[in-house]
């Protein structure tokens, strides 16, 4: 164990191949389903935080929020890529869940109004998914690093608080080693 202040590649270290892992999780099709409520995100920055903590005797607050963001950049890069790719491929995960929701909506017996307003949102959102520009990419794409950072950052500082491990007293560390 390393009594001093963590290493700025230890952040590194730690947070990359974590946010790597969630973002894969964030962006692969269907995997990324089971993503309710940013569970990889939060679980992304949360895990970091927890690994860094056990390689150092020191975690604080700032220690967790710092790797909370790196792996959230990392898990939003990542994510992003996932989701630009699979979108250049023809594959729009939108646009299926609409037409799930859809097809969702016509089992079940709603009064008129509602239905007739339900379906013009779901045929709008479909629309406006069919007629994704480049540039509606990128502004997603931005979109989705700036939550992930966010979200992780929330799961590294939870984990901070749990995992957390104070500096001993210069004193004290110098009468332990005596």
């Amino acid at each position: 164990m390393n009594e001093t202040r963590l290493a700025k590649d230890a952040y590194v270290k730690t947070a990359v191949p974590v946010g790597i892992v969630a973002g894969l999780l964030s962006g692969l099709p269907f995997i990324n389903m089971l993503n309710c409520c940013c569970f990889y995100y939060l679980g992304g920055g949360f895990l970091a935080v927890f690994l860094l903590s056990r390689r150092s005797d020191i975690m604080t607050l700032v220690d967790g929020l710092l790797c909370g963001v790196i792996t959230g950049f990392a898990t939003g890069v990542v994510a992003s890529l996932l989701n630009g790719i699979s979108l250049m491929l023809g594959f729009n995960q939108g646009l299926y869940a609409v037409k799930t929701m859809m097809k969702l909506y016509e089992k079940i017996e709603l009064p008129p109004e509602a239905a007739v307003k339900i379906n013009e949102q779901l045929a709008e959102q479909m629309e406006n998914l069919q007629n994704m520009t480049v540039a509606d990419v990128l502004k997603n794409s931005l979109i989705a690093i700036v939550s992930a950072i966010v979200v992780c950052a929330i799961g590294g500082l939870i984990a901070a608080l749990i995992f957390k491990k104070e500096a001993k007293p210069q004193a004290e560390n110098e009468q332990s080693g005596s």
